[in-house]
């Protein structure tokens, strides 16, 4: 009776989970939100809307995340949360490239605005669900290492606007800006179980490496 040898597959890292979701939140909302203050300016020269209609855009977009947060919390609960991260993002990078778009009608304006909230919450929870997914004893370690590289995102994030503003106006600043979220790195590697797609792993026991994290299939199905 002859035996089938299965090829040994090759699994990335899952500290790479850390290094994807820190980026994918740095340059998610993170990185409209940090560097709104620099485009106010610019933006009232250009449009003639009031420094008080420039910063209210933050408010709406403020709203805008709190209710996509609800919902993705929702479907990440009832979904892979790869297939809700990857069109939020998409969306989110679309509708910040629609703010450089946008015509001097301040109800116009703030539509996009709202839109890069409510699709950036959707990037931010499959992110950290992402994360906890793929660690256990050294989740508080990968939690700490995503925050960190959230606030790097934040600090470099206001130079590379203010040097996109200064070279090329806050137009196309923002559609730049736009391209650097969808190219950020997944939060993901390859699934434990032989690289099968989400969720598609049997079995539900979970074995735990050396280095604190947990592969089982719920980590397939994050």
């Amino acid at each position: 009776m002859s035996s089938v040898t299965q090829p040994a597959v090759r699994q990335r890292s899952p500290w790479w989970v850390v290094v994807g979701a820190g980026t994918a939140n740095a340059v998610g909302p993170q990185m409209y939100l940090a560097t709104t203050g620099l485009f106010v300016l610019p933006i009232v020269e250009d449009t003639g809307f009031s420094r008080t209609t420039v910063t209210g855009a933050y408010s709406v977009a403020a709203v805008g995340m709190v209710i996509g947060l609800i919902i993705a919390s929702r479907l990440v609960d009832r979904y892979a949360a790869r297939y809700i991260l990857v069109p939020a993002f998409v969306l989110f990078a679309a509708s910040m490239a629609t703010i450089g778009l946008a015509p001097p009608v301040e109800a116009i304006y703030f539509v996009p605005c709202f839109f890069v909230g409510f699709f950036g919450g959707g990037t931010t929870v499959p992110a950290t669900r992402a994360v906890v997914s793929w660690f256990d004893n050294n989740r508080a370690l990968a939690v700490g290492i995503v925050t960190g590289i959230i606030g790097l995102g934040a600090a470099l994030g206001p130079l590379l606007a203010g040097a996109l503003i200064e070279s090329v106006g806050w137009r196309q600043a923002y559609g730049y800006l736009a391209l650097i979220a969808p190219s950020s790195p997944s939060p993901w590697p390859p699934c434990s179980c032989g690289g099968a797609p989400s969720g598609t792993c049997a079995g539900g026991s979970s074995r735990r490496s050396t280095s604190g994290t947990a592969t089982s299939a719920s980590s397939c199905r994050a």
